[in-house]
């Protein structure tokens, strides 16, 4: 298993370093990755577990409510920006139409 790049392969091995079943070197030999590797995602691994149990708390509904927010007022702003061009589309359209119309009656 040499070369390993993706995430799940990282973990794997970062879990069997964090184990402690086999030393850094045998997981090295194992798959192919330099011992310094393999500990630096074992502490990557140990650093970022805690994150899987921290409670979403109302803060983070807030944010999110807040994003949320932020988002609509975007698209509704975007909504205003397009109507007002189309306004204007409308306006030259029927200034064109009519020239035709009056130089087509002359």
């Amino acid at each position: 298993m040499a070369g390993l790049r993706c995430a799940p392969e990282k973990a794997t091995v970062a879990l069997e370093a964090v184990k402690g079943e086999k030393s850094l070197q045998e997981l090295a030999a194992q798959y192919g990755v330099a011992a310094g590797q393999i500990c630096e995602w074992k502490q990557q691994l140990q650093q970022g577990a805690a994150q899987l149990f921290v409670r979403k708390n109302k803060a983070d509904k807030n944010v999110r409510k807040l994003e949320k927010k932020v988002n609509d007022s975007e698209q509704l702003e975007a909504g205003k920006e397009k109507e007002a061009l189309f306004r204007k589309l409308r306006v030259r359209a029927w200034a064109f139409f009519s020239r035709q119309v009056v130089w087509a009656l002359l």
